[in-house]
C-alpha cells in the first residue's frame, strides 16, 4: 500500500506540474495568465477547431464573426462598430460546422449580432464535419468542460512548448486576442509556420488558387443539400439577435473555373436560393464577390488585397464590414441580395465579366492556362 500511496503521490505531482506550466504558458490564449516577456508572449494555439470555440467562450463578444479561412484572415473584429467581436472564422469551414459554431455562440456567449460568412465551395464538400471537428467543445459550459484539455493534455504541452520556443525567440505572433488570424498557415495544426506559398509573386499565388479550386469545383457536390439545413437553421434562431451574411470577396479569377468546368449555372442557382433562404428569414444578404472593381483586379498588382486567389486581406474586409454594418457606401463593392433583385443583378454580372475579359485579355490566358492544366 505504501508503494501505491508513494506512486500516485509522485503521479499527482507530475500532473498538477504540468498543469501549472501550461497555464503558465497558456499556449491558446485562454486562461488570461500574465505576459512575462520573453516567456509566453508569442501564443502558438492550434488547431483552430479546438482553441476557437473556447476562445470566443471566454471572451464573451456581443458580436462574432464566423466563416472559414477568408473569414479568419480577412475581417478584423477592430472594424466591427461598437467594438467586442470575435472572429470565430476556422479553415476549409463546411457549412455545417459553421452552423454547430454559431448554435455554439447562442449557448455560451452573450452576443447580439452574428455576421456569417458564404462561400460556394462550404456548400458543396465531400464531407458535413471534418475529422478534427471531432475536438471542439461546444455548449453551454464549454470553457470549463475544456479544462483538462488545456491543463494537462499531449496537446496543451506540446503547445506550451512552442510558446516558450517562439517567445524566447521573439517571433511575430501567428493570432490577434480577438481570433484574427495574421499570417496563412501550412495547416491548421502548424499555427506558427507561414505557408511557403507566400514566397511567390502575387500572380503566382493566384493562379496556384486557380488550379486549386478547379479541382475542388470538380469534387464538390451538390450544394442543395447544405442549403436544405441552412432554411431550418436561420429559422431557429432567436428574432432578437441580429443576422447578416455575405457572399466572400474572393478574386474574380476563382469564378473563371466555374464557366470552363460548365457549373456557373448551378453557382447562379445556388445564389438564388440563397437569396430567397435569407430573405424568408429577413437576414440581409450581400455580395462582394462575382465581378467587381476589388475582385477583378489585375493579378499582378492584387497583393495589396490579397494574399492569394481565395484570401483577402482586412483592408477589404473593413470595406465589407462598414458597408453591411456602419452603412458605408463603396461604389461598385457590395450588393445587398433580395428575391427582386436577384436576375437583374446576375445579368449585370455577366456584362461585368465580359468588360474584365476586354480590360485584362493577358490575365485570362494566364488563369485559362492554369485551368487547362488543372483539368488534365
Amino acid at each position: 500500500m505504501g508503494y501505491l500511496t508513494r506512486f500516485f503521490t509522485a503521479f499527482c505531482a507530475v500532473l498538477a506540474a504540468v498543469a501549472a506550466l501550461n497555464a503558465l504558458a497558456d499556449p491558446f490564449d485562454i486562461l488570461g495568465t500574465p505576459i512575462i516577456d520573453g516567456m509566453n508572449q508569442v501564443k502558438t494555439p492550434a488547431p483552430d477547431r479546438f482553441f476557437k470555440p473556447l476562445q470566443v467562450a471566454a471572451r464573451q463578444p456581443h458580436t462574432v464573426l464566423i466563416g472559414d479561412s477568408r473569414v479568419m484572415l480577412g475581417l478584423d473584429p477592430h472594424d466591427v462598430p461598437g467594438g467586442e467581436a470575435y472572429n470565430l472564422g476556422i479553415p476549409a469551414a463546411t457549412l455545417s460546422e459553421e452552423m454547430a459554431l454559431a448554435r455554439h455562440v447562442l449557448a455560451d456567449t452573450p452576443a447580439t449580432q452574428i455576421v456569417i460568412g458564404f462561400d460556394y465551395l462550404s456548400f458543396g464538400d465531400r464531407i458535413d464535419e471534418y475529422p478534427s471537428f471531432r475536438l471542439a467543445i461546444l455548449g453551454r459550459f464549454a470553457l470549463w468542460r475544456g479544462l483538462p484539455d488545456l491543463l494537462v493534455s499531449q496537446r496543451a504541452l506540446e503547445r506550451t512548448w512552442f510558446t516558450l520556443l517562439y517567445s524566447r525567440r521573439h517571433a511575430s505572433p501567428s493570432y490577434q486576442h480577438d481570433g484574427l488570424r495574421l499570417t496563412p498557415a501550412r495547416s491548421p495544426s502548424e499555427a506558427i509556420s507561414v505557408d511557403d506559398s507566400l514566397r511567390l509573386s502575387p500572380a503566382e499565388r493566384i493562379l496556384q488558387s486557380v488550379t486549386e479550386y478547379t479541382l475542388d469545383y470538380r469534387e464538390m457536390r451538390d450544394p442543395g443539400a447544405a442549403l436544405d439545413r441552412l432554411g431550418p437553421f436561420l429559422a431557429s434562431l432567436p428574432p432578437s439577435l441580429a443576422v447578416s451574411a455575405f457572399i466572400t470577396p474572393g478574386h474574380a479569377a476563382l469564378l473563371e473555373p466555374l464557366a470552363a468546368l460548365g457549373h456557373r449555372p448551378a453557382y447562379d442557382s445556388w445564389l438564388v436560393r440563397l437569396t430567397a433562404i435569407c430573405a424568408a428569414r429577413r437576414i440581409p444578404l450581400w455580395d462582394f464577390g462575382g465581378y467587381n472593381p476589388i475582385t477583378t483586379q489585375p493579378i499582378a498588382t492584387a497583393g495589396p488585397s490579397y494574399f492569394d486567389g481565395s484570401h483577402f486581406r482586412p483592408p477589404i474586409g473593413r470595406m465589407v464590414l462598414a458597408t453591411m454594418l456602419g452603412g458605408a457606401d463603396t461604389p461598385d463593392f457590395g450588393v445587398r441580395l433580395t428575391p427582386e433583385t436577384i436576375s437583374g443583378y446576375l445579368a449585370r454580372q455577366e456584362t461585368a465579366r465580359a468588360a474584365w475579359h476586354r480590360e485584362q485579355p493577358e490575365d485570362l490566358r494566364a488563369i485559362a492556362a492554369a485551368i487547362r492544366a488543372a483539368a488534365r
